[in-house]
């Protein structure tokens, strides 16, 4: 369910369509054009991390991590 929230939220701040066949990865080589260079290196960046650690055997350590590279990537929108 944290993962889930996680992913929503990501989806919804920078306003990408939810595609229920795309993973992680896929979002990160398909961010648009037009954004900045820096909303999409910190979008990279938390796409990475949530592609790495989403089925880690370290399940509360690795949701943490991922919390926290969305928070940076909210801090870059709110810049």
């Amino acid at each position: 369910m944290r993962w889930q929230k996680v992913w929503q939220r990501f989806l919804s701040s920078a306003n990408l369509p939810l595609n229920e066949s795309w993973t992680a990865s896929t979002y990160a080589q398909n961010l648009p054009e037009e954004w900045p260079s820096v909303r999409a290196r910190a979008a990279q960046v938390f796409l990475q991390s949530y592609a790495l650690q989403r089925f880690s055997s370290n399940d509360e350590r690795a949701i943490e991590k991922v919390e926290k590279s969305l928070e940076e990537y909210l801090q870059v929108l709110a810049k």
